[in-house]
């Protein structure tokens, strides 16, 4: 029975086509996003993939904040993004979660930084305009239509 048994799976080894091992192992290209846009008084941008079914998110993003009539001592922030996570996708709409640093330039002079955790949704209206929301605590972006840029969701179609 042993040797019925090797011969058996050594056939069923040999008999499976190229074609087929090699599209099991192929991956679906990624879910991109990327472009720049700004909102009331903040600019930001970035790109991202998101890969195996969106389960793991690479990419970086960035806000920089310019109030117009500064409240207080606060004359600019820069915050940063590199660890996202969380990604969904339905339709044209992408959110996700993103933890980095902000950076903030006092009118004393004085430049401090502290950790930050955002949650972005991004609308992409292709020529009708982009809309954006960001939801945190050190930095948020009321919902709405972009005055300037745009940003690009690319889904990949099955094949």
């Amino acid at each position: 029975m042993r040797k019925f048994s090797f011969v058996l799976g050594a056939i069923l080894v040999l008999s499976a086509s190229p074609a087929a091992v090699s599209a099991k192992h192929k991956s679906k290209p990624p879910t991109t996003f990327a472009g720049a846009g700004q909102r009331l008084h903040f600019s930001f941008g970035g790109s991202i993939k998101l890969r195996n079914d969106n389960t793991k998110v690479s990419g970086n993003f960035m806000i920089i904040a310019h109030p117009a009539a500064p409240g207080g001592d606060t004359l600019s922030v820069v915050c940063t993004y590199h660890a996202l996570s969380k990604a969904t996708v339905e339709g044209t709409t992408l959110g996700f979660d993103a933890q980095g640093h902000c950076k903030t330039i006092m009118k004393s002079g004085e430049i401090t930084k502290v950790p930050v955790t955002n949650h972005f949704t991004f609308v992409d209206n292709g020529a009708t305009g982009d809309t954006i929301h960001v939801e945190g605590d050190v930095i948020s972006i009321p919902t709405g239509e972009l005055s300037f840029g745009d940003f690009t969701l690319t889904v990949p179609q099955p094949s």
